[in-house]
């Protein structure tokens, strides 16, 4: 009896290995594509590394008005900048912080070394004291955004 009890337990054993042994195979293969599919997902990530991209560099990105008498409705502070990288800039959008305040800027793409500008505009109507206005910029540069400043005093 014990022989066969022997027999049977080292039978269960060895069965269970060898099925273990095949599902292991099976996830080794699911790991090697795993692994190929992340060396994939790397060879793209450098890729984009490599892409050329603009590069903007700004006289400011502060302006200060000054004081400005309460008279006036707008005021305007124009932000130049040039592009010193190795691609065309775009601005892909400028966001300003206030309804109060619009914007301009260069339509077309601005080329290797060229310059381009955004102005901002206030309506300073109804206002006085100390203000300041900000806008968020998106280019295609590797720095994801530009913070744009206009300072000014309203009599």
């Amino acid at each position: 009896m014990k022989l066969i009890a022997f027999i049977f337990v080292t039978v269960v054993c060895f069965l269970s290995c060898n099925w273990q042994g095949e599902n292991n195979q099976e996830k080794r293969s699911v790991i090697k594509k795993d692994i190929k599919s992340e060396e994939k997902n790397i060879d793209s990530n450098k890729a984009a590394e490599l892409v050329e991209l603009a590069k903007m560099k700004f006289k400011t990105k502060i302006i200060n008005l000054g004081t400005i008498p309460k008279g006036d409705s707008t005021v305007k502070g124009r932000y130049t900048f040039k592009n010193i990288g190795e691609a065309p800039l775009f601005i892909e959008y400028i966001n300003p912080d206030c309804v109060c305040t619009g914007y301009e800027h260069t339509k077309d793409s601005v080329a290797i070394g060229g310059e381009g500008y955004i102005d901002l505009t206030f309506n300073i109507k109804d206002r006085v004291g100390s203000q300041k206005l900000y806008a968020m910029l998106k280019a295609n540069t590797k720095e994801k955004f530009y913070k744009l400043t206009l300072k000014l005093d309203i009599e």
